[in-house]
């Protein structure tokens, strides 16, 4: 699945200068997991990132070669153990400490996406 960075910015303090596409840049408690933007199922199961990605109970993750910033993609791939979704299912695009409710009083931002997934 990848998800595409159209407009917006999201940040988990309330600082513009922690502005990011998907997290939270550069901020102390987040620089080795700056991620925090997460797949669902229709009943808020975590499906992307993979368990073993993330840091802590708000979802912080990292993934090589992504910039929290700067990078135009999300790119969740795992062939091992691959997700399947029927046809007309729901996904939700969630920040993380949202879905949590997790530190979430000071978040800001929206941030617009398209989403692509491999059909078989």
């Amino acid at each position: 699945m990848k998800l595409v960075y159209i407009k917006g910015s999201v940040r988990c303090a309330q600082k513009p200068q922690y502005n990011s596409r998907w997290g939270c840049y550069n901020h102390p408690d987040n620089e080795k997991h700056p991620l925090n933007v997460v797949v669902t199922d229709g009943n808020d199961n975590v499906v992307y990132p993979p368990e073993k990605y993330v840091m802590n109970t708000g979802l912080w993750y990292y993934l090589p070669f992504t910039d929290s910033r700067s990078s135009n993609l999300l790119v969740f791939t795992d062939y091992a153990q691959p997700f399947y979704l029927d046809k007309y299912a729901t996904i939700k695009i969630w920040y993380g400490e949202a879905l949590m409710n997790f530190r979430n009083q000071d978040n800001r931002g929206r941030v617009c996406v398209h989403v692509w997934a491999h059909l078989m």
